[in-house]
């Protein structure tokens, strides 16, 4: 996604940072991709892809930061526990199993070749522009 949103930026990174790390990011992000002029299957995979990942790069943080512990209500189950982080923060658990896991890493995986697809394609536009 980083390099992704560089090239968005025009190849400046510490911009990029700074998008990605804003509140709205997603929204900053979004607005970016559609400024490229983009269009039809091209513009709706980035979009999708960026709202997907989004998604599951929430559940990633939740899988990563939240306490993982033993089910006993389940033996050979585990659970997890986490605080939202709002105002007021609430418990969130869940029950991730192994395959959802392995299934979320793929996806990650599917990211990284689409994001890293148009990030090779922006870039080799840009290129193209600055020496005409």
């Amino acid at each position: 996604m980083l390099s992704l949103v560089a090239e968005l930026c025009g190849g400046d990174e510490l911009k990029a940072v700074d998008v990605l790390k804003a509140q709205d990011a997603k929204d900053q992000v979004m607005s970016l991709v559609r400024s490229t002029g983009l269009s039809g299957f091209e513009l709706d995979e980035l979009v999708v892809g960026i709202g997907e990942f989004w998604c599951d790069k929430n559940i990633r943080n939740r899988l990563i930061h939240d306490e993982w512990y033993p089910s006993f209500l389940t033996p050979g189950t585990v659970g997890t526990r986490g605080l939202t982080r709002k105002k007021v923060p609430q418990e969130v658990f869940s029950g991730p199993t192994v395959p959802e896991v392995w299934e979320l890493a793929a996806r990650f995986g599917y990211y990284d070749s689409l994001f890293s697809h148009h990030s090779w394609a922006l870039s080799r536009s840009r290129r193209s522009d600055s020496l005409a």
